[in-house]
């Protein structure tokens, strides 16, 4: 059974979005952006030069300097596979191996999240003294894209993924026999995803091979995982979600919570939701990453699946 961690810090300050005057010198109309807003297609530049509020809060800059004196540089030596929405390929993230599509009809990803998430991970620096995006910019991602948008039509003529056991299923060997030729040491798995004894199994095995999967434990919005009471659509006394949020609950897995996110948010239990099989939690608000363009942007608001990344 799983010992629930203290969290590990709190932003200190609330959210800001610097104006178009303090964006990235390489756009001439760049301005900060939501990542979620950024679609691929968008005609507008999009660049941000504020810092990444998680990860000033959490210290990395020190751990940073410490790994300096080790002369090691972060995240170096170490790969992390993201199964998600896959990431895009104008991203400035360091992709190992040949991406691989479990979802079998997508591969530039029109869906931002799984680059976001890649993003937190290993984003390169920003250019120009901008600062840090990922908090292990020389990890390599293996990109493992499951789904385009989890809603997404399944007739045979439709042109999108959505997100289905099968695929997850898919993606998790492809996971598996990776492992031994990429050194693969991390799974992130930013998703709640059905109960299946084939994801367990599977997710065992990576525990066997030394990998360890990471999960979120639960965003609260009026679109709850299946069999979940609506109840949880609002924070109740003594709820716990572990029962709902897979793969989150399973013994071999990680789960990763979201800190108060700021004076404008400081309880964040109406965001996400309270799980007993939370491991450890980690700010989001205010966090920096890329979008489907590639370019730096914002996320604004608190969740587990960014927690996890």
């Amino acid at each position: 059974m799983k010992t629930p961690i203290a969290c590990l810090a709190v932003l200190a300050s609330s959210v800001l979005l610097c104006p178009a005057a303090s964006a990235s010198s390489s756009h001439d109309d760049g301005v900060t952006q939501d990542c979620q807003a950024i679609s691929r297609e968008d005609a507008t530049h999009y660049s941000t030069e504020q810092p990444s509020l998680p990860l000033q809060e959490m210290g990395v800059d020190d751990a940073w300097a410490r790994l300096k004196q080790q002369h090691v540089r972060p995240g170096q030596g170490v790969t992390v596979a993201v199964i998600d929405s896959g990431v895009a390929s104008s991203a400035p993230i360091t992709i190992a191996g040949q991406p691989v599509d479990a979802g079998n009809k997508i591969r530039e990803p029109t869906d931002y999240h799984g680059t976001a998430v890649a993003g937190l991970i290993a984003g390169h620096v920003r250019p120009g003294g901008a600062g840090p995006v990922g908090i292990a910019p020389w990890a390599k991602i293996f990109d493992v894209q499951v789904y385009d948008e989890a809603g997404a039509s399944t007739a045979p003529d439709s042109t999108e993924s959505p997100m289905t056991v099968d695929n997850l299923r898919r993606g998790l060997d492809a996971v598996i026999a990776a492992v031994p030729t990429l050194g693969i040491r991390i799974v992130n798995m930013s998703l709640a995803i059905p109960d299946d004894a084939d994801i367990r199994a599977k997710i065992a095995k990576l525990w066997d091979l030394g990998v360890v999967v990471v999960a979120p434990t639960g965003n609260r919005s009026e679109e709850q995982p299946t069999g979940m009471p609506s109840s949880f659509e609002t924070p109740q006394p003594g709820e716990d979600a572990a029962p709902y949020v897979h793969p989150a609950d399973y013994d071999d897995v990680l789960g990763v919570s979201v800190t108060p996110a700021g004076s404008s948010n400081s309880d964040p239990e109406h965001w996400v939701m309270e799980n007993s099989m939370t491991d450890v939690a980690a700010p989001t608000a205010g966090a920096v990453s890329y979008s489907l363009r590639g370019e730096s942007c914002v996320l604004t608001d608190p969740a587990t699946s960014y927690a996890a990344a």
